[in-house]
């Protein structure tokens, strides 16, 4: 499929929450992170799973413990967001749609969390759009 589901924006959302409350130099707990995100604790457990399957977080156990982004921000693409939640952008596509596809890709691989971050600060309020 070539669309971007509004969990991958709800990832988007989450992923940002935890670099905000440092989640790229220490482990942050999930409590915090819905918090910041307003998302449900229960949502945001299930989407945790699948961004650490996904290779993007790892869990630590423990006084102190919680979550961390296993790259910066500025590494980490949107495009690896909502692959890792989604599957793989465009998998299932005809080849009519192949450069429809391919422009999506490299649109998402393009942007980075930091951008969002960024902008999010220039206009003084949360952006979640993808």
């Amino acid at each position: 499929m070539l669309l971007v589901s509004d969990k991958s924006a709800v990832a988007v959302r989450a992923l940002v929450g935890l670099a905000r409350a440092g989640g790229e130099r220490e482990a942050v707990a999930i409590a915090e992170v819905a918090r910041r995100a307003d998302l449900s604790l229960t949502q945001l457990e299930q989407l945790f799973v699948q961004l650490k399957r996904g290779g993007l977080l790892r869990s630590q156990r423990g006084v102190g413990g919680g979550y961390l982004l296993t790259r910066s921000i500025g590494q980490i693409s949107l495009l690896d967001v909502v692959e890792a939640v989604d599957g793989p952008l465009g998998a299932d596509t005809d080849a009519i749609f192949n450069g429809p596809r391919d422009a999506l890709r490299g649109a998402l691989a393009r942007r980075t969390l930091e951008e969002v971050v960024r902008e999010e600060d220039a206009a003084g309020a949360p952006m979640y759009w993808i």
